[in-house]
């Protein structure tokens, strides 16, 4: 049974930490085989503060405000055979941990787990679910090469000391450039354990949900001149045509839709899913020629220097759920 370091970054987390970590501390995994870390990444709220509550390790990343960079200082102090990531808007489901180890052996350097939405609850975050946002079949099955998502992966402790850390400049797409680099320098395979879940708590404002399809086209940008991964279709269209083709779509469907909403066969999230996939389409494209033009990613990952300190398992107890608040039973009930 491998020994796993479970790694979070976490930045401006401290209402999503608590559940994250109740559900991790929970695993249906011997205790002392994991250890969780939490990466505080320039924190201005009480992240740090909440993470300190819990058994776990506590480390900090304040230089460069970037997940990869935290997860690089997680992987650092890492002393698991394994290390396993997930994010602070994510729960596990108690059977995540066993799962990805059953994956593991002979010539798996990454395993791939499952995610699902988050049960929804604004208009938002009901289409991005309905979209299916965040499905690992995509990454999975990518034109250049298949990837597993920093929401739900291990990696081999081995795979860090040989092709170095994650690219920490990177905004986005840091999991596909760490995940492509070890498929083509190891000779290592990404298995996949769709029974390591998590739930994904996906963006609930237009604000939030269009910053991060900009950053997700810029990552797309760093990969093509990093790897010469193809450019993504929604680039051979200009953003401003992206835009007007989801407003004349919406426009198109009002009818149907109206209908639909008055007979509650519908609601808000897929009502406005034309719209917000002609706006999601349009920031991916300024986001990825924004990253053509700035400046290219490391050739030269970080490397990996051997962890610092030996395993001591933290034994404090997993502070208790606050009254009212669901059970992770539930909620993954719930999300099915």
């Amino acid at each position: 049974m491998p020994r796993f370091s479970i790694v979070v970054p976490a930045r401006n987390a401290a209402d999503l930490l608590p559940e994250l970590l109740r559900s991790l501390l929970r695993q249906d995994y011997p205790r002392d085989r994991y250890e969780v870390l939490v990466v505080d990444n320039a924190s201005e709220d009480g992240t740090r503060a909440v993470a300190a509550r819990f058994p776990v390790i506590v480390l900090r990343e304040g230089r460069v405000a970037s997940s990869y960079a935290a997860r690089n200082a997680g992987v650092r102090a890492a002393s698991g055979e394994w290390i396993a990531f997930t994010d602070a808007d994510c729960v596990a489901d108690p059977g995540w941990l066993r799962a990805l180890a059953s994956a593991t052996g002979d010539g798996v350097g990454a395993v791939a787990g499952g995610i699902r939405a988050f049960p929804p609850r604004a208009a938002v975050e009901r289409f991005c679910a309905h979209a299916g946002s965040l499905d690992p079949a995509r990454t999975l099955q990518h034109p250049h090469l298949p990837y597993a998502q920093t929401a739900n992966v291990a990696y081999a402790a081995e795979v860090f000391r040989r092709i170095g850390l994650f690219r920490p400049e990177l905004r986005s797409g840091g999991d596909a450039d760490l995940g492509w680099r070890m498929l083509q320098e190891t000779g290592l395979r990404l298995a996949v354990a769709p029974a390591a879940m998590v739930l994904h708590r996906h963006r609930s404002d237009l604000g939030g949900l269009l910053r991060q399809w900009r950053s997700y086209g810029w990552g797309a940008a760093q990969l093509t001149r990093l790897h010469g991964a193809p450019a993504p279709r929604a680039v051979e269209r200009t953003a401003a045509a992206h835009a007007l083709s989801g407003l004349a779509r919406g426009v198109a469907r009002l009818p149907l839709s109206l209908g639909a909403l008055a007979l509650g066969r519908s609601d808000a999230g897929l009502f406005l899913a034309p719209y917000l996939l002609g706006l999601m389409q349009a920031a991916f494209v300024r986001g990825f020629h924004a990253g053509q033009a700035g400046p290219l990613g490391r050739q030269d990952p970080p490397r990996l220097l051997p962890p610092l300190r030996d395993p001591r398992p933290d034994t404090r107890p997993v502070p208790p759920r606050p009254p009212g608040a669901p059970s992770l039973s539930r909620v993954a009930s719930a999300a099915r």
